[in-house]
């Protein structure tokens, strides 16, 4: 699936120094790179009418990169003077902010696409940005050029964890922590393995369990919910074994701790 990113028109247009240019030119190296409606608009304009202020000294950089923004299809939704607002609140000019919620809302609910923007245009976390009302419900962001997506980061791991086993030790079985290793990791319910144990009600048969193990195999040990018994029983198993040992605080963190393995 092809993944657009839509550039922030703050970036776009925000060629008034040699930082803005720098930005801007970073961001085009990112040929997923395109402008909505109403941000090409504007910045077609101003290059053919030379009215973005930039620089004499830089205008032969910002005509290169500008041109080759330009060549890249525009969204082609148009909506104008929408009344939308954004989440979290957006610190750029309330002229670009203008544009950014009327291309944003004309935009279909494109699941391949996200919103190449900066950090510093935001008030608060903006991995992921909304319309409120919707369209879009949720975009998610790119804080920089040239990133994976999520189903970019998705395909790594599933690459990566295929055919390996997952045995988890520790707590109760919560059937959301394994959809979610589906959904982050591409490992599918059938390959992993929940052996409950809580420090009052330990597993038992770890040793059998951890010895039928594939060599590729990496466990995964609850530190959180089970005994220093059992935490090192499943240590001293995995050891001796030459099998990949996970400890995890919480359940919760099993899907983040894993995908440090492949990163």
């Amino acid at each position: 699936m092809t993944v657009v990113v839509v550039l922030d028109p703050s970036i776009a247009l925000g060629v008034a120094d040699e930082n803005g240019l720098e930005l801007l030119q970073d961001w085009v190296t990112d040929h997923r790179v395109r402008l909505g409606h109403q941000a090409w608009t504007r910045l077609a304009n101003g290059y053919g009418e030379q009215s973005l202020g930039t620089p004499k000294a830089l205008a032969q950089i910002a005509h290169r990169v500008i041109g080759d923004l330009l060549t890249r299809e525009p969204l082609l939704h148009d909506v104008a003077l929408s009344t939308a607002t954004l989440h979290p609140e957006y610190l750029g000019s309330a002229d670009h902010r203008q544009i950014l919620v009327d291309d944003l809302s004309g935009m279909s609910t494109d699941a391949a696409s996200v919103l190449g923007t900066d950090a510093a245009l935001w008030e608060g976390d903006a991995s992921v940005v909304r319309c409120d009302p919707p369209p879009p419900a949720r975009l998610s962001s790119h804080l920089g050029p040239n990133l994976p997506t999520p189903e970019d980061l998705r395909a790594e791991a599933a690459a990566w964890f295929l055919e390996r086993r997952i045995l988890i030790v520790g707590g109760q079985v919560d059937p959301a922590v394994v959809a979610s290793l589906d959904a982050m990791l591409g490992i599918d319910e059938a390959r992993v393995q929940w052996i409950p144990s809580e420090k009052n009600k330990r597993a038992r048969n770890l040793k059998k369990v951890i010895g039928g193990l594939p060599a590729t195999a990496i466990v995964v040990c609850i530190v959180g919910k089970v005994g220093h018994d059992v935490s090192g029983e499943v240590k001293d198993n995995c050891s001796r074994r030459g099998l990949v040992l996970v400890d995890s605080r919480f359940a919760s963190q099993i899907a983040d701790d894993l995908r440090a393995l492949v990163d």
